[in-house]
C-alpha cells in the first residue's frame, strides 16, 4: 500500500490491482459502464477508497478543493466523522496519479493512442464461492485458475471466442470456470450459465477481469503456445481438437484423461513440445 500525507495525516491507498478489495473492485467495474474519462475514474475511486467527499465553492475556498476524508487513519479503529482538507488542483491530480495502474496506454495500427483498463487480478480470486438465489457456485481456488482442468480450458477458449460476436454468452464463458456441486461437469454449463447471467453486471465484468488476467498470466509462461488464434469457432474448435490429439499421442483411449488432467500441468506438455519442433526445425 502507498502511505500518502495530507496535511499531518497519513493515509494508506492500494499500490496495484493487487491490492484492490472485492467492494472496490466492484466500484470500479461501475465507473467503467459510465462514460467518464479518465482523469475522472480515478478521482472517484481514490475519494472511495478514503470514504472522501468533494465540495467546490470558488467565492468561499478560490482555488482549492475541500475534501471531506473518512478513511480510518493510523492506529485508528473507528472513523466517526469525516475531517476535512483543503487541497490544490495539482495536489489533487498528484494523488490520483497514485491510481494510474489502472490503465495501459495502446496504440492501434492507425497510430491512435488511448487508455485502456487492463485487469490484473490473477492473484487470487475475487469470488471463490458465490450464492446466487440460494444456490452456491465455486470457482477456482488457486491463484492464475491453476487448478482448472484441460478441458475446462477447451469450453472456456470456445465461449470466450464466441462472446466477441454475442455478448449475451458471458454466463457461459463464467460456467467454465463456476460451476455447482463437487465437481465442474461440461453438461452443466447451460444451466450453470442462465445462474451466472442474474448476477449484477458489476459482478460479471470483475469475474471476467478475473479469467482475462488469469488468461494474460498463461500468455507471459507460455508464449508459443498463445501466440497463435483462430478467428471462427471452428478454427478453435479444431486447433483444440489438435492439442487434445498431440497430448493423448493419438490414443483416443487417453483423451477423457487428457480433458480431466490439470490445464497447467497440459500447457507444460505443450510447451515442450512446440520447443522440440522448433529446434528441429532450425536444424
Amino acid at each position: 500500500m502507498y502511505r500518502i500525507q495530507i496535511d499531518n495525516d497519513i493515509f494508506e491507498i492500494p499500490e496495484g490491482w493487487h491490492e484492490l478489495t472485492q467492494r472496490e473492485l466492484l466500484y470500479l467495474a461501475k465507473l467503467t459502464q459510465q462514460d467518464i474519462s479518465c482523469q475522472e475514474l480515478k478521482l472517484k475511486m481514490m475519494l472511495y477508497h478514503l470514504r472522501g467527499k468533494v465540495s467546490y465553492h470558488r467565492d468561499i475556498y478560490r482555488d482549492t478543493f475541500k475534501i471531506k476524508i473518512g478513511q480510518c487513519r493510523s492506529k485508528v479503529k473507528l472513523s466517526l466523522r469525516r475531517k476535512c482538507y483543503l487541497l490544490t488542483p495539482d495536489h489533487v491530480n498528484q494523488l490520483t496519479g497514485l491510481y494510474n495502474f489502472l490503465y495501459t496506454l495502446d496504440e492501434s495500427a492507425d497510430g491512435e493512442k488511448k487508455n485502456l483498463i487492463v485487469p490484473n487480478i490473477d492473484n487470487a480470486n475475487p469470488f471463490p464461492v458465490i450464492s446466487i438465489y440460494f444456490r452456491k457456485f465455486k470457482g477456482a481456488a488457486q491463484q492464475s485458475m491453476y487448478d482448472i482442468s484441460f478441458e475446462q480450458f477447451m469450453f472456456l477458449n470456445t465461449y470466450l471466442n464466441a462472446l466477441k460476436d454475442s455478448p449475451e454468452m458471458i454466463g457461459h464463458v463464467l460456467a467454465c470456470v463456476w460451476y455447482r456441486g463437487d465437481a465442474w461437469c461440461a453438461d452443466k454449463i447451460e444451466a450453470n450459465a442462465f445462474w451466472l447471467n442474474k448476477l449484477s453486471a458489476e459482478k460479471r465484468i470483475v469475474m471476467y477481469w478475473f479469467i482475462t488476467s488469469c488468461l494474460n498470466t498463461w500468455a507471459e509462461m507460455f508464449p508459443d503456445i498463445f501466440s497463435g488464434g483462430g478467428s471462427s469457432n471452428n478454427g478453435v474448435f479444431d486447433s483444440q481438437q489438435r492439442l487434445l490429439n498431440m497430448l493423448a499421442n493419438g490414443d483416443i483411449t487417453k483423451k477423457m484423461d487428457v480433458r480431466k488432467s490439470n490445464v497447467v500441468d497440459a500447457f507444460y506438455v505443450i510447451d515442450e513440445a512446440v520447443k522440440r519442433k522448433k529446434e528441429s526445425e532450425k536444424k
